[in-house]
């Protein structure tokens, strides 16, 4: 059985010497930039349980303003009080 040199393909050694690397470079680099994103993608994850964390702590209008009108009567009864002695 012979090989007709002409029916088969070769590929320069110049080229492979070229493209190997470069193809290990960007399937290198394409799981650094995956790895990244999915750090990114958890932190981003976590800070929106932050944040909805500190939008269920928020008081309400209404209770800021009951408790901004407590301390105002306190303050006058103190002022009051001060100014009586």
């Amino acid at each position: 059985m012979t090989i007709n040199r002409n029916d088969v393909i070769t590929i320069p050694k110049w080229l492979v010497i070229i493209l190997l690397p470069m193809l290990i470079a960007g399937i290198t680099s394409y799981g650094f930039y995956r790895a990244n994103n999915a750090k990114m993608e958890e932190k981003i994850n976590s800070q929106e349980k932050v944040v909805i964390k500190l939008d269920n702590n928020k008081v309400s209008t209404a209770e800021f303003k009951m408790m901004q009108n407590q301390l105002d009567r306190i303050e006058n009864k103190l002022d009051q009080h001060i100014a009586k002695k």
